[in-house]
């Protein structure tokens, strides 16, 4: 069975024990081990940035023992690292500043860190395994991995669906109203049927309302237009749903 990968805590600890006194600044030495473990480095602590990066923590990094913020480069983009104390539970945040995505991990501070003193990494750190799978699922890569797939679909080649799509959007008017047929997709084939009647202007058959600049006399009867108009009079009836009767019965009216 392979030895646990802890490798550069113990250095880290022996060069920090001595500026240790709380739970808190344990914690968050451990989440900045991580982090350094995964390639980011230390550019600065609160709003200050250092031109030097550094796997070790910067001075006043522990000024406040219930609030903490850190600065990390990592892959050319900069991330703020801030952990608060509150009721025993030490929350974590890793925000990445150019695609403002940012992870959140709780952890119970009595349940998490043993002691601020110890020889090694799990004197110190209750149930490490488990804290370790946390800070990779539940903070890097909530922040790091998404960055990655949106800069990847940002310059990923445009499929044929997300064509038919895009091309579905445009609009092209027409004296019979407005078509909404994706451009290139001809009359009658099989991803035409239904087009017509989801046009409400009625282009190339079906519709529901009257096309642009209609007169009375120019429309012919279709089964699914009846002429209403504001009194009889004027060439115009009732709505009447019951034009097609059923055979046989012509008096039967199934709407009554």
């Amino acid at each position: 069975m392979s030895e646990p990968d802890y490798y550069g805590f113990d250095t880290l600890w022996k060069l920090m024990e001595n500026s240790i006194e709380s739970k808190s600044e344990v914690l968050i030495l451990f989440v900045h081990w991580y982090l350094t473990k995964n390639g980011f480095l230390n550019v600065g602590v609160g709003d200050d940035d250092i031109d030097e990066r550094s796997e070790l923590l910067p001075e006043g990094w522990n000024a406040n023992r219930d609030s903490y913020a850190l600065r990390y480069a990592y892959d050319g983009q900069l991330f703020i690292l801030h952990g608060n104390l509150s009721n025993g539970t030490m929350i974590v945040n890793l925000l990445c500043i150019k695609t403002v995505l940012v992870s959140v991990v709780a952890f119970r501070l009595d349940e998490t860190v043993r002691a601020y003193r110890g020889n090694n990494l799990n004197s110190l750190i209750a149930n490490v395994g488990t804290q370790l799978s946390r800070l990779k699922n539940e903070m890097i890569q909530e922040v790091v991995a998404d960055s990655t797939k949106n800069s990847e679909t940002q310059t990923e080649p445009e499929s044929p669906t997300s064509t038919l799509r895009s091309q579905a959007a445009r609009h092209t008017c027409t004296p019979q109203g407005i078509d909404r047929r994706p451009s290139g997709l001809e009359v009658g084939s099989a991803y035409d049927v239904g087009y017509a009647d989801l046009n409400p202007l009625g282009v190339l058959g079906g519709g529901m309302l009257l096309p642009p600049g209609h007169r009375p006399h120019d429309i012919r009867p279709r089964i699914r237009f009846d002429r209403i108009g504001p009194g009889p009079g004027l060439g115009y009836r009732a709505p009447n749903p019951d034009h097609m009767r059923p055979p046989g019965n012509p008096d039967f009216d199934m709407f009554m």
